[in-house]
């Protein structure tokens, strides 16, 4: 009913990390903003295997020390041949608590003046135009209504908010994987150490981690690419590997969902609606990792907005700062990684099998993800041509 609702100048839907970034950026600059969350709070249960790098970190907010698990000390690929290459030069790098450092960002937002709704769902929007500017009506299944002429959808990969405005087509099966996710107790786990496994019998069409949070401690998962997907598929893959590896272990938060591995949907903003984070699909296409590019969305997006306010009415022009500046310094990268990932389509195990031969006589201390990345085009010349032609 009209006397419920609740106006602002932005609405953001979803309290994640790309969320919580725009509402805190907005707020902090003034606008009348609201954050709404469908869940008690933001990542629980936490899709995410929780590891990070500071350089990919330092382009937003940075890592405060309380977040941080475990300090990584190497990083282990093994290939579906079973041959294992470490690699140690890997600058800074952690498994961080989500958990706790999303919690965090709402709190910060709300102390930059944001208004912070958890336990409602958005169910419905309503979109209405005046002249040039448009408004946008979200509902709650609990009946409160609310009202602005900007909205953000941080809602996720299934993002109903997107799809209620101007983004009408889902992931693609090939760009969407159907992951298992879970915190596994065991003796033999490193809890310093990051493991990628790679093979079609291991993970069909995506790959499996190992990502140490502490000692004998780590979150495993898996993912299968939705193309070859059926229903229960990643957890029987899950616990095969799991029963395997690491017998009688403990397992803890196990559960499902989806992550996106394509390229970033565009245009980012339309009419005053904005998508970020997996909304947006804005991930590393290869491993599906998007902790950093969720928070550099974020603040990208929340810094476009501010600038496209003036005298009480959005310049939805402006917007497109958010798109220009998120394709130069991540955007590019994802089409890399998607160009890299549909070219591997139907030959990995031989790739990652050819990889992990030449890589595996080398020294551990003094092989870096840059030496990996010049073996892997040695080897395969056709990919690093790919690349470039795709940017030149």
């Amino acid at each position: 009913m009209d006397e419920n609702i609740n106006k602002f100048d932005v609405v953001i839907v979803g309290a994640g990390l790309a969320g919580s970034q725009v509402a805190s950026i907005c707020a902090k600059a003034g606008l009348n903003t609201a954050l709404i969350e469908r869940k008690e709070f933001p990542s629980m249960p936490v899709r995410c295997g929780e590891g990070v790098g500071f350089k990919g970190m330092k382009a937003s907010i940075g890592i405060k020390p309380d977040w941080i698990l475990s300090k990584i000390d190497k990083v282990k690929f093994i290939s579906p041949d079973n041959t294992q290459v470490e690699v140690r030069n890997i600058g800074e790098s952690f498994c961080i608590d989500r958990t706790k450092m999303d919690r965090e960002l709402v709190e910060e937002a709300e102390k930059n003046g944001a208004k912070y709704f958890n336990n409602r769902y958005v169910c419905d929007v309503e979109i209405e135009q005046n002249g040039s500017q448009f408004s946008y009506k979200c509902r709650t299944i609990k009946g409160d209504v609310f009202v602005s002429p900007l909205l953000v959808a941080a809602d996720g990969v299934e993002s109903l908010i997107g799809r209620k405005t101007w983004w009408k087509n889902a992931f693609a099966p090939e760009d969407i994987e159907s992951c298992v996710f879970a915190k596994v107790e065991h003796n033999l786990i490193d809890g310093a150490a990051i493991e990628f496994y790679t093979g079609e019998k291991i993970a069909t069409g995506g790959y499996l981690w190992v990502f140490g949070r502490g000692k004998n401690i780590a979150n495993v998962g898996l993912g299968v690419l939705g193309k070859y997907s059926k229903s229960g598929l990643a957890k029987v893959l899950f616990y095969d590997f799991v029963n395997k590896k690491f017998p009688n272990a403990k397992i803890s938060d196990l559960h499902c969902g989806g992550v996106p591995v394509g390229k970033y949907l565009s245009p980012l903003s339309k009419n005053g609606a904005v998508l970020v984070g997996d909304a947006a699909g804005q991930v590393n296409a290869l491993n599906g990792g998007g902790i950093a590019y969720a928070l550099f969305a974020g603040k990208t997006a929340g810094e476009a907005i501010v600038k496209s306010f003036e005298n009480g009415i959005f310049d939805y022009k402006k917007l497109e700062n958010y798109e220009k500046n998120w394709h130069k310094y991540c955007g590019k990268n994802q089409i890399r990684s998607y160009s890299l990932k549909t070219e591997l389509l139907g030959k990995r195990d031989k790739f990652y099998n050819d990889v992990a031969a030449a890589l595996k006589d080398e020294n551990p201390e003094k092989l870096s993800y840059l030496r990996v990345f010049m073996k892997v085009f040695a080897k395969h010349p056709k990919l690093l041509l790919k690349v470039f032609f795709l940017f030149r």
